[in-house]
């Protein structure tokens, strides 16, 4: 499904802002953005948020 990729594409933007955040506000605002995108997903998938974090840190660190 094209939004599934969608949201983990907005998801992965938002780890990298995390990483390279130059204050709090970037933080916390970017951390708040892959919250939002977890919290979809799981609505979307059925599967729990933390079910979803372990399974796209695995993913991602493939790379």
């Amino acid at each position: 499904m094209d939004i599934l990729n969608k949201i983990k594409q907005i998801q992965s933007l938002s780890e990298i802002g995390i990483h390279y955040s130059k204050n709090d506000f970037e933080l916390m605002r970017n951390q708040e953005i892959s919250d939002l995108c977890f919290s979809v997903l799981s609505q979307i998938t059925d599967i729990p948020e933390q079910d979803l974090k372990v399974k796209i840190i695995e993913s991602d660190s493939r790379f």
